[in-house]
């Protein structure tokens, strides 16, 4: 029976040390993910840009030749490719309001993290840890703030959506179709800005990764 006992913490730092490798493939994967949806991300507003910007254009140019035909065909393409930015806006202000609650929790977890350490004397690991929560606290702000401006942009995005389709552009004629499109240009504006988001969140994405890489090795060697 004694040497059984004697085995047991043998055993257990033999199963951490094969534990560790699965570990660190499990996180590689989920970073590789993360990376490539926020890539594929990109990807799609930059497409989708790119299409909308093509039936704009299509729409100025048959309004400046006088082709109210040809007006409508482009107006009711805008539309529907705004209605399928809104879509997709309030698809991320979904997932940026679940950013807010997950870095939320990650504060919640760093406090714990804190009171642990210093019920266990360990106050290297305590200074470590406050330092973390300090990060995730400014994180959780600039989520917080990324939320409220894609409330905002989305809200705008949807009073654009139903004036222009309110406005029937066979019947009102080509100066009614002029006199809106100031609001097409603005729409583009809020595609834009939604683009330079994502790419700012990827790059975000990618350090967030490097630090929780850092921390995770520290955390294993204060163990």
């Amino acid at each position: 029976m004694k040497h059984l006992l004697s085995l047991i913490p043998f055993l257990l730092l033999l199963a951490h040390l094969y534990a560790q490798p699965v570990r660190n493939t499990v996180e590689r994967g989920q970073d590789r993910n993360q990376i490539a949806r926020d890539q594929a991300t990109i990807d799609r507003d930059r497409a989708e840009l790119t299409q909308f910007l093509g039936y704009q254009q299509g729409l100025k140019s048959a309004v400046a030749g006088g082709d109210i035909s040809q007006a409508h065909v482009q107006k009711m393409k805008l539309t529907a490719a705004m209605q399928n930015e809104i879509a997709q806006s309030e698809a991320k202000v979904a997932g940026a309001t679940h950013e807010v609650h997950q870095s939320g929790a990650e504060v919640r977890s760093d406090t714990r993290e804190v009171h642990r350490d210093k019920a266990s004397g360990r106050p290297v690991a305590a200074a470590g840890d406050r330092a973390d929560r300090r990060d995730d606290i400014v994180d959780k702000a600039d989520d917080r703030n990324d939320l409220a401006e894609r409330l905002t942009r989305l809200a705008r995005q949807k009073e654009i959506l139903a004036t222009l389709q309110a406005l029937n552009a066979q019947t009102a004629g080509l100066e009614a179709l002029r006199a809106k499109m100031n609001l097409i240009d603005e729409f583009e504006r809020t595609m834009r800005r939604d683009m330079g988001e994502n790419v700012e969140e990827a790059a975000e994405n990618r350090g967030e990764i490097r630090e929780d890489r850092r921390e995770t090795r520290e955390d294993r060697n204060h163990r």
